[in-house]
């Protein structure tokens, strides 16, 4: 146990030094399988922060980080992505580019300004990871049957200066049908059924495949919090367990599926919680770790 005095942060150690050099916590305390010595892969890491009673913040600030490695070479990001630096490879998934458009065509309304929302997070994504190939999950546009004018604008303006900067390659999802027609992506994208690099198998998720470890969208899963008054706070979030990873929607009003609300064969993809799985939450640009889901 420390107490969280800046003057004492040299002597801290592990997480107690981050916290202490952060925002000086009143009371650390460290307890559990690391403290016993009986530690195993699958053990949590478990650490009591008592913070002053006036504090406007609490742990959640300190603990959100913006790039974890989920498996070796696997590091889920707060980009959105999926990031496999020895590969150099971005990997997102259902990024629905023409979804305003579609849904305007029948009468709902979202902000016109979301496509252009997807091309900067993809342009900042580019510019911090630096990949050399951005692979996606399925889902490129979001009409199922063609796609108008303002669609094909918003795909024409998204990849060519994309295309520019990296090799682009996109895993057929449900979405996609027709895309090869599309004179104006000519030159600018791969389209494959699925795609294969340090191990996993990548694919859209809509169905299941032969394969060990797989990577999928298609879900889009979210995690939600009510409390009694019934507010409610929605993010989307990763799914990651031992031989899956699920991807959130790309498309940041995609929030989709409450994984931890739906009941098991409630799920759009076989992948979605189809093994224990760990939640990672993402909030602007952060990550934050909520827990473990059963199947």
């Amino acid at each position: 146990m420390t107490d969280g005095n800046s003057e004492d942060c040299d002597s801290c150690a592990g997480f107690e030094g981050i916290l202490c050099t952060l925002e000086d916590p009143r009371q650390l305390a460290l307890f559990g399988a690391l403290l016993h010595g009986d530690v195993n892969p699958d053990s949590d890491v478990d650490l009591l922060a008592t913070f002053e009673d006036d504090a406007t913040w609490g742990l959640l600030e300190h603990i959100a980080v913006d790039q974890i490695e989920v498996h070796p070479g696997l590091f889920i990001s707060g980009h959105g992505a999926l990031f496999l630096p020895a590969e150099r490879l971005a990997v997102i998934a259902d990024p629905h580019l023409g979804y305003a458009a579609s849904l305007g065509r029948r009468g709902a309304y979202l902000p016109t300004t979301a496509d252009a929302q997807i091309r900067a997070r993809l342009h900042t994504l580019l510019d911090d990871l630096a990949p050399t190939r951005l692979l996606v999950l399925g889902d490129l546009k979001h009409s199922t049957r063609g796609a108008d004018q303002r669609e094909r604008a918003a795909l024409q303006e998204t990849l060519a200066p994309l295309a520019a900067r990296l090799e682009l390659v996109l895993v057929r999802g449900n979405h996609d049908r027709g895309l090869e027609r599309f004179d104006e992506l000519a030159g600018h994208l791969t389209i494959v059924e699925r795609w294969e690099a340090a191990g996993w198998t990548f694919v859209h998720g809509d169905r299941r495949v032969e394969a060990a470890r797989v990577v999928a969208g298609h879900e889009h899963p979210a995690f939600e919090v009510r409390d009694a008054l019934g507010a409610g706070f929605r993010a989307p979030c990763f799914l990651v367990g031992q031989h899956s990873v699920v991807l959130p929607a790309f498309n940041p009003f995609a929030a989709g599926t409450r994984v931890s609300e739906t009941p098991p064969g409630g799920f759009l993809s076989p992948y979605t919680r189809s093994e224990r799985q760990r939640c990672y939450v993402l909030e602007d640009g952060r990550l934050f770790l909520v827990g473990v889901l059963d199947p």
